[in-house]
């Protein structure tokens, strides 16, 4: 209960906590979590995994990124931004590790990219993805046409006689097998 009170008030994933360990000797840690598991039906926290850090050592830790800003692209044109990526992997010292990245999107239109290049990252910090891969895109708005009724062809001559003429026999024909009915005869 200690750690989910300690994991929502940090505000965020990868905070350091001291842990106090009693038994031959009493001993403080610094831990960062590597992992949580939680129960799929009560959302209850099955199993942490804590990682000790050395604050002198450098550690890679995944940090997600915060996207600032309506791009121009999606505000005037109607286009759609794409996150390619949600979160990059950083190495640096435990004491420095970002909250998030932010990275301002307000000036981006329907085609523009940003990669992980693009980054603004502190001193000290070093992002390991590849510097080529793309974090967020504009596309076009797609654009599906609804396919149109089938128009019939008018029928020319003789033919357009015989189809117009066709209807009429069959209704003809419908009104005498109801009148047999009515007489108890059934008529194929």
């Amino acid at each position: 209960k200690k750690l989910k009170h300690l994991l929502s008030t940090a505000g965020r994933t990868n905070a350091i906590f001291q842990l106090n360990l009693e038994g031959e000797e009493f001993r403080e840690r610094k831990v960062i979590v590597k992992d949580l598991q939680f129960h799929p039906v009560s959302g209850d926290m099955l199993h942490v995994d804590l990682y000790e850090v050395s604050m002198e050592k450098e550690i890679v830790v995944s940090v997600p990124l915060r996207f600032v800003g309506e791009p121009v692209g999606v505000k005037m044109s109607g286009g759609i931004l794409g996150h390619l990526l949600r979160e990059v992997e950083v190495e640096c010292l435990p004491g420095r590790i970002p909250e998030f990245i932010p990275l301002e999107v307000s000036q981006l239109d329907i085609g523009d990219a940003l990669h992980v290049r693009d980054l603004p990252v502190q001193e000290g910090i070093r992002i390991l993805n590849d510097p080529d891969e793309a974090v967020v895109s504009i596309s076009a708005p797609t654009v599906e046409e609804v396919a149109k009724p089938a128009e019939e062809v008018p029928v020319e001559g003789e033919a357009a006689e015989a189809a117009a003429a066709q209807p009429a026999a069959e209704a003809g024909k419908d009104r005498e097998k109801e009148k047999d009915k009515e007489k108890g005869k059934t008529k194929e």
